[in-house]
């Protein structure tokens, strides 16, 4: 008897400490805030694709994402980054896409090419909590957009959706 009743009151301490745990993450959880809606079009350059390698899930850090760029294009892109990154994260709320706000200041100045004889590959990855989109995201779709140029420097977009559930 004195085994059972030991078992259920470590069963009820587990179960206060795992409730306890759930509470402060919840307390702590950072969600971005939703910005201006985009109208712009994705994924109209011939020869690029994007593609999202990896997704894994961290209490601490959130959401990260490994990406991929794929260029089979003769023509070069440029992915700029001045200010700002070239790589967001937009949520679709009903069937319009939104960017979310990062906080994160960005004060480096770098330019990688893309296509010809620039380079035939670029990749990298978003991680939630250091990019500047808090620790989590809601249930949603959503999509990671990488911005480039051409040469004349007309902006172009390069898109990929992924699935929080």
């Amino acid at each position: 008897m004195k085994k059972i009743r030991a078992l259920i009151i470590f069963i009820i301490v587990l179960a206060v400490l795992a409730c306890g745990i759930k509470v402060i993450l919840n307390a702590t959880a950072e969600y971005p805030k939703t910005g201006e809606e985009v109208t712009y079009t994705v994924n109209d350059v011939e020869g690029f694709e994007l593609k999202i390698e990896d997704i894994s899930w961290s209490f601490i850090k959130g959401y990260s994402l490994v990406w991929q760029v794929d260029a089979y294009s003769d023509e070069v892109y440029y992915f700029v980054e001045d200010m700002s990154r070239f790589v967001y994260i937009e949520k679709n709320i009903d069937g319009k896409w939104y960017k979310l706000v990062s906080n994160a200041e960005f004060l480096g100045r770098n330019t990688f090419a893309l296509g010809g004889e620039e380079g035939y590959g670029l990749g990298g990855s978003i991680i939630q909590k250091y990019d500047g989109y808090g620790t989590r995201l809601e249930n949603g779709t959503y999509r990671l957009v990488l911005e480039m140029e051409n040469k004349k420097g007309n902006k172009h977009y390069l898109a990929e959706e992924f699935e929080i559930e």
